[in-house]
Formats: structure tokens, C-alpha cells, sequence
């Protein structure tokens, strides 16, 4: 006699989740506090192409850049348009382009550079402004490996950086600070134009200035750093915050 049919159950595998036990706190939203230092460098030459690329056509861009990170500062050294498509809000890599890319890089022994490609740039036309859409935070999170440098820029040269990191924990840090290395070399003599053309005053200089008690224009030296007269340790060329909020107390800004 043939074998009674038998009916066969099915096993629902259900997702692992931790028990987390009871909360010993308030619910909210987890913040997290980078380190002093943490920043994003551009290359002498990525800050041209950067904007070159974005201010060269009305629609988005993007595009993909090589990284060197040095403890917490990360420099974009290089930029790769590829191919792609691209509206007024949305942009889209050739994955083929990609793939083209990463093999090119290979075949010419380039082999770290193809691994250091954790920059991602696309454009916001018009008057869009710098943000991140619903679409740009899930690409930040489909590209990541280990770290991602992310950049949104807009009109008026305003940028926005993100880093992504997705071990040990997936996190995203927000607002990071962006800097542009200027070229180390270059064929202008500055320095001799400035000598030939720029007559310093040092009497008018040193009127200006509230001079210490005890120190008179036949004593001491001008500070070698702006070449005013003040305590040593009171130049505004020491003042980091100083050469990017404009608040010199000489009156230069």
C-alpha cells in the first residue's frame, strides 16, 4: 500500500533580535561628539574640477574621488566624472561606468587608489541650496564601506560634507568641516611683486596702534608674523578663529 500522504509543515524563520531588557533611560534620538580635527581637505586641483564640473551644466552631477586619510583628516586628492544621468534634482552613476573604472585603475596598477575611492560630490542647480535628500541619505548608506566622504555643493560656491562610517557601529556625522589646500607652487613671485609695489608705512602703522607703555618706535622689533608693533603674544595671525570670522581688533576687516 502506497505511504499515507503527509502533510508537510513549514518552519517560519523569524529575524534575530536582542533582547534589550528594560530601559533604563528616556527614549531620544542618540548624538554622538567627534574628535578635535576631524576635517575634509580638497586637493589643489579637486576644488577646481569640483566646481568646474558643477557650474558647467543646469542639471545635478555627481561624481566619485579618491581619499588619503591622515588620522582625522580626510583629503579628497583626485576626481572621476563618469558617465551618468541627470535632471534638474535627481542624478544617477553609470554602474557599468563604475565598474569600468574601478578596472581601469587595476590594469594600471593602481590598485590603492581603486580602494581609496570613498568620495562622493553631486551638485544642487539653481536655487536649491545644500541639503540631503530622503534619496542622497540612502546613497550615502549604499556606497559606504568602511568610511564615506560625502559633499553636496551649491550656488555661491556654499558646500556641505558628511561622513558616513559603517563599523564597528553604522553612524553619520553632519556639518564637517570643509578646507581647500592651496597650490604649493606656483610661477608668480608674489613675494617680489609685493616688494616692487606695496610701500608699508610703519610710521602710520605704529600711530594706529595702542603701543605698550615702555616701548617707544626706537625699541624692540615689529612682529615678524604681520610686522605691527604688540606683545608677542598678542598677534592676530596666531588667532586661528580669527582668519575665518573676520574679527581682528586692528581694524583689518
Amino acid at each position: 500500500m502506497p505511504e499515507p500522504h503527509r502533510k508537510t509543515t513549514k518552519i517560519r524563520q523569524r529575524e534575530y533580535r536582542p533582547r534589550l531588557g528594560l530601559p533604563l533611560c528616556m527614549p531620544g534620538k542618540p548624538t554622538c561628539e567627534l574628535a578635535d580635527g576631524v576635517a575634509v581637505v580638497l586637493a589643489a586641483g579637486v576644488i577646481q574640477d569640483l566646481f568646474g564640473y558643477a557650474y558647467a551644466t543646469d542639471t545635478e552631477i555627481s561624481c566619485l574621488g579618491t581619499v588619503r586619510r591622515r588620522g582625522s583628516v580626510f583629503r579628497v586628492e583626485q576626481l572621476y566624472l563618469l558617465r551618468q544621468v541627470s535632471s534638474l534634482a535627481h542624478t544617477e552613476l553609470d554602474q557599468t561606468a563604475v565598474a569600468e573604472l574601478m578596472e581601469q585603475l587595476m590594469a594600471e596598477g593602481k590598485a590603492e587608489e581603486a580602494k581609496s575611492l570613498k568620495c562622493w560630490v553631486h551638485s544642487h542647480p539653481g536655487g536649491m541650496g545644500v541639503f540631503w535628500s530622503h534619496t542622497d541619505e540612502a546613497t550615502c548608506r549604499l556606497l559606504v564601506s568602511d568610511f564615506l566622504i560625502s559633499i553636496v555643493i551649491g550656488e555661491g560656491y556654499r558646500a556641505k560634507c558628511r561622513l558616513d562610517v559603517a563599523m564597528p557601529v553604522p553612524f553619520a556625522a553632519d556639518d564637517v568641516p570643509v578646507y581647500y589646500e592651496m597650490a604649493q607652487e606656483s610661477g608668480k613671485d608674489y613675494a617680489a611683486e609685493v616688494k616692487e609695489k606695496v610701500h608699508v608705512d610703519r610710521c602710520s602703522s605704529y600711530i594706529l596702534l595702542d603701543v605698550p607703555s615702555g616701548r617707544d618706535k626706537g625699541g624692540g622689533a615689529p612682529c615678524p608674523y604681520c610686522g605691527e608693533w604688540h606683545e608677542p603674544e598678542c598677534c592676530p595671525f596666531l588667532e586661528e578663529t580669527a582668519l575665518f570670522y573676520g574679527d581682528w581688533d586692528y581694524g583689518r576687516f
